[in-house]
């Protein structure tokens, strides 16, 4: 069937079929690649910048996530890691749509993630009453001479999550392998 033949029900109105409202949708298989782009993963090799030093677990899986964006257009690869004080560590990648806006920023992907693995944002209480895990370290992976970036949106979320703790983001800069 797929999306095409999705149902679509308003209020008061008979059911209609999602290609008849939408009859000249743009879709991955107009862009005539088969597997479609974003279907591939990632093709970034980076690199940390020598000043880096070494990568600790997070600030690697960060890295991990930017070599993994959709970033075709741009060509800007980004990644988010997250660790909550339970220890949980989730991850995202930053995922450009052929219109480019709206696309996926990395710290929506890796908010994606940790609540698909059952962690609710923000800190507080779940539903069971047990105390939701706080946001405890952040790591923005992104090219050292990114046309787009992603750092201010990325503080701009962390900050909404983090009220009333000290948790900055911390950066990690790198470069296209040469």
């Amino acid at each position: 069937y797929g999306a095409s033949g999705m149902r679509v029900v308003f209020p008061g109105s008979p059911a209609a079929v999602l290609s008849d409202l939408l009859p000249e949708a743009f879709t991955p298989s107009d862009l005539h690649e088969d597997p479609p782009l974003v279907m591939r993963g990632g093709n970034f090799e980076l690199v940390a910048s020598d000043d880096e030093g070494e990568l600790d677990d997070l600030a690697a899986m960060a890295l991990a996530s930017a070599c993994a964006s959709h970033a075709p257009y741009t060509t800007c690869p980004s990644g988010v890691a997250l660790r909550f004080e339970d220890g949980s560590t989730y991850s995202g990648a930053y995922y450009e749509c052929a219109a480019y806006n709206p696309s996926l920023p990395p710290m929506q992907a890796a908010i994606v993630a940790s609540v698909a693995h059952g962690v609710s944002l923000p800190g507080g209480l779940q539903n069971d009453g047990t105390v939701k895990p706080a946001l405890v370290d952040a790591v923005l992976c992104e090219l050292d001479d990114a046309m787009v970036s992603q750092q201010s949106p990325t503080e701009a979320v962390l900050a909404s999550l983090t009220i009333g703790s000290d948790v900055r983001l911390r950066m990690l800069k790198v470069n296209l392998k040469a």
